[in-house]
């Protein structure tokens, strides 16, 4: 169950199951000529790893932008990417698809970290991409707020070539009427190493750091002016999503509590 401040309420859309969109019901008091004074909003939430692999068609987004078509698409996308080599050119082939299916012109906001130096050691990049409809970008009922973006893991590379790393996160925000929404993409490290029976060094508590890390330390700008608290405390709907490498097999050390 989610307790829903002010003017949003949630409920689940059945949709295809390549995406199923939330639908945002908006009661968005005053000026008759607001976008969602009298509609229904659809939310889709996705996270991605490419594994450094690269798209050149925009008809490859088709099953995920627009699974059934134009009737399909949501008002918002949330796009968690990780392992993206070149995400301006993602960004690109996503806005061509929703406009060549007959979308219109979404606007896009974008937050990344990395780099596309895949010959240094670097995977490309962690990234959080918001999709707005037309609509919905030329309404005063929606806004973007902030961005904000944190490495956490990496090594030194050799010859004072600067730190390397292919872990952090990177958040935004935005307003929906009276309501904040805050979402955070990350890539969290995964088991590494291995002694002689093959068991697998866990960064089980690594990762729980760097949850917090993120939730606490990311600087999106929100509707209520504090600092230094954390994301699900500062915005009425907070959105943690990526490759968080939270895994569980039969060599797990099962005793361990995440928190």
């Amino acid at each position: 169950a989610i307790s829903l401040p002010h003017d949003v309420q949630i409920v689940e859309k059945n949709c295809l199951p390549t995406v199923s969109p939330l639908t945002l019901s908006v009661a968005a008091g005053g000026e008759a000529s607001s976008v969602v004074a009298c509609e229904q909003l659809s939310l889709a939430v996705v996270t991605w790893n490419l594994g450094e692999a690269k798209l050149g068609d925009p008809a490859q987004l088709s099953p995920l932008l627009l699974p059934g078509g134009v009737d399909t698409a949501a008002d918002i996308f949330l796009i968690s990417l990780q392992e993206c080599v070149d995400v301006d050119a993602w960004v690109s082939l996503a806005l061509a698809c929703l406009q060549a299916g007959g979308a219109g012109t979404y606007s896009c906001t974008v937050e990344k970290i990395g780099s596309s130096q895949t010959w240094l050691g670097y995977h490309g990049y962690i990234a959080i991409v918001l999709l707005a409809s037309p609509s919905l970008s030329a309404s005063s009922d929606f806004s973007v707020l902030g961005l904000g973006r944190q490495l956490k893991t990496g090594k030194t590379l050799p010859g004072g070539l600067g730190h390397l790393s292919n872990k952090g996160g990177v958040g935004l925000s935005f307003r929906l009427g009276g309501s904040s929404f805050a979402a955070v993409g990350c890539h969290l490290p995964s088991d590494s190493g291995g002694d002689k029976e093959g068991n697998m060094k866990s960064k089980l508590a690594k990762r729980n750091e760097q949850v917090h890390s993120l939730l606490n330390s990311l600087e999106l700008d929100n509707l209520s002016g504090l600092e230094d608290v954390d994301c699900c405390d500062l915005f009425h709907h907070t959105f943690f999503l990526g490759d968080l490498n939270y895994r569980l097999d039969d060599s797990s050390n099962l005793d361990q509590t995440v928190t």
